[in-house]
C-alpha cells in the first residue's frame, strides 16, 4: 500500500498511457461495438489515473463517460438502439455533476463537450458519428488549455489527431473502393459491348 502512495504520480501516468492507447486504437475501429468497448476500457483507465492522483473532480466526468460508453457498448452488442430517455438521463447526470462540482465558467465547455459526445453516439452512421466527435474533442482541448491542464491536453490532442487520421484514412479507402467499383463496372460494360459487336 505504501508503494502505491509513494508512487501515485508514476502509477497515474502509466494508467494515463494505457487510456491514451485505448482511445487512439478505438477510432480506427469500423465496428461500433468494438469502438464502444475499447472506449469504455480507455475511460476506466482514465478514471483510475485521475483517482490515483487525487483529482476527484476530473474523475467524475470520466465516470459518467465510462457509464455512457458501457451502456452504448451493451446495446450495440445486442444490436439495439439506446432509448432516448436513457440518453437524457446521462446528459442530466452530466449537468448535475457539473453544477455540484462547479468551479468556473470553463466547466460549461467541459459539460457541453460531454453532452455532445453522448448525443453523437446516437448517430447510426459510424462515419458521421466520427465527424461529430471532432466537436467535443476540440472543446476538451480548449477547456484543458484554458485551465492549464497541459499534461491532459497532450493526451487529448493525440486522441483528436488519431480521430482525424482515422477519418482521413476511411475517406481515402472509401474513394479508392468507389474508384475500383467504377472501373469494374466500366470493364463489364465495355466487355459486353465487344461481345455484342462480335455477335
Amino acid at each position: 500500500m505504501e508503494f502505491f502512495i509513494n508512487n501515485s504520480y508514476l502509477i497515474s501516468q502509466i494508467l494515463g498511457v494505457f487510456a491514451l492507447i485505448c482511445m487512439a486504437i478505438s477510432y480506427f475501429q469500423r465496428n461500433k461495438t468494438v469502438f464502444f468497448t475499447i472506449q469504455t476500457l480507455g475511460n476506466l483507465f482514465t478514471v483510475l489515473s485521475f483517482f490515483v492522483q487525487g483529482e476527484f473532480f476530473a474523475s467524475v466526468g470520466c465516470v459518467i463517460a465510462t457509464i455512457r460508453t458501457g451502456i452504448f457498448s451493451i446495446f450495440s452488442k445486442k444490436q439495439k438502439e439506446v432509448p432516448w430517455w436513457l440518453v437524457f438521463v446521462l446528459c442530466g447526470a452530466t449537468v448535475f455533476s457539473c453544477v455540484l462540482l462547479w468551479k468556473s465558467a470553463l466547466d460549461l465547455i467541459f459539460m457541453f463537450g460531454l453532452i455532445i459526445f453522448t448525443l453523437s453516439f446516437k448517430v447510426k452512421d459510424g462515419r458521421k458519428m466520427k465527424y461529430l466527435l471532432l466537436v467535443p474533442n476540440t472543446m476538451y482541448c480548449i477547456f484543458e488549455f484554458c485551465s492549464k491542464s497541459y499534461t491532459v491536453l497532450i493526451s487529448t490532442v493525440i486522441e483528436l489527431v488519431s480521430l482525424i487520421v482515422s477519418i482521413v484514412v476511411e475517406e481515402v479507402l472509401r474513394k479508392r473502393a468507389k474508384a475500383l467499383e467504377k472501373n469494374e463496372n466500366e470493364k463489364v460494360k465495355s466487355g459486353g459491348n465487344k461481345n455484342g459487336d462480335e455477335i
